[in-house]
């Protein structure tokens, strides 16, 4: 998809990230379980070989979020799920 947006004219990609939380607090906090850091370390690393700069993130934590992102504007809310 990169390619294809480079290929189409966009020369300046950068990137915005939510999420990363750590779901399962009641459990222990090991590597393991702790699949929202492993999937934003993975984004970071995708993103840092592609050479795309993340701009804004909110991540990490114990508290899930629901995010309405503008492909127009580039503008990105995020809303915490405090249930």
């Amino acid at each position: 998809m990169v390619n294809e947006m480079k290929h189409k004219g966009c020369e300046h990609l950068v990137a915005k990230i939510a999420g990363g939380a750590h779901m399962f607090k009641d459990l222990m906090e090991t590597e393991t379980m702790d699949i929202g850091k492993r999937n934003y370390e993975a984004v970071r690393e995708e993103l840092s070989k592609l050479g795309i700069p993340i701009i804004a993130h909110e991540t990490g934590g114990f508290i899930g979020r629901t995010i309405r992102f503008n492909t127009v504007t580039g503008k990105m809310i995020v809303k915490l799920r405090m249930d």
